[in-house]
């Protein structure tokens, strides 16, 4: 992991992280949903919003998708072992994926410089899940419960993506 910018807004880049999708079928989304659920002792999240524990985190990225980060083990994490050819598709695809982690009293500020959303608490509360763009990037942004915002990226807009962050971070002291 590489640190940068200042201590107002701390980055942290994180390259290739665990992440899989699990694609369903509309037929079998409610029954493999609720598998998915007693799996990891949690009720599925509602859209926008993710649920982690031990497991990792959980949340619907899309319509019939569920993502999970940060799963122990080196296979599928174990609420995805249900999912067969019958009710959906497994796939990694966190090698292609990096992390850059916003800490700080100033990290929503700095964000807001660079993504489409309100990420002020009331509108984007602990949990909260989205997904935005930068440039022609999709990224996916995470309120963890302990603070400061995670942001999903391709791996190969990472690097320019943090580069400009750690910039406009210099403000924040």
């Amino acid at each position: 992991m590489a640190d940068g910018a200042a201590p107002g807004a701390r980055l942290t880049l994180e390259r290739g992280v665990r992440l899989w999708r699990a694609t369903l079928w509309p037929e079998s989304w409610q029954e493999t949903t609720a598998a998915i659920g007693w799996a990891l002792g949690v009720t599925p999240p509602a859209p926008g919003a993710s649920v982690a524990g031990a497991f990792g985190r959980l949340w619907r990225p899309e319509p019939l998708v569920w993502a999970m980060l940060d799963a122990p083990g080196d296979g599928p994490p174990r609420a995805f072992a249900g999912i067969g050819p019958e009710t959906g598709a497994v796939a990694e695809t966190g090698p292609g994926v990096a992390r850059l982690a916003v800490r700080g009293a100033h990290a929503a500020e700095l964000l807001a410089r660079a993504v489409t959303l309100d990420l002020r608490p009331a509108a984007f509360p602990p949990g909260a899940v989205a997904t935005t763009g930068w440039r022609d990037a999709a990224v996916t942004v995470i309120r963890p419960e302990n603070g400061g915002l995670d942001l999903l990226t391709p791996l190969s807009f990472a690097e320019d993506f943090a580069a400009v962050l750690a910039r406009h971070a210099r403000q924040f002291g």
